[in-house]
């Protein structure tokens, strides 16, 4: 895996926010909507709940959009936060 992967529904406010995150920071995603129902079947059989759920490049999962923000401030901002 060599880009972010992150898990989306319309209208998400936190789907969003991450989005916007990754871009300020150009990085290349693939959003897979759970419009789509194999996307959300993949999410409900791993347990997760709630969107955005999101990969790093590395295959980790991270999170949602908090992890990611918290991801961000302990990898790529060096323990700083950054206002967006």
């Amino acid at each position: 895996m060599n880009r972010y992967v992150i898990y989306t529904s319309d209208k998400c406010t936190y789907c969003n926010k991450a989005k916007k995150l990754l871009q300020s920071e150009d990085i290349s995603y693939d959003e897979r909507s759970l419009n789509n129902e194999v996307y959300k079947k993949f999410l409900v059989d791993n347990g997760y709940k709630t969107v955005p759920q999101i990969w790093n490049h590395r295959g980790e999962h991270i999170g949602g959009y908090s992890e990611l923000r918290q991801f961000f401030i302990r990898t790529i901002w060096e323990g700083k936060e950054k206002d967006l």
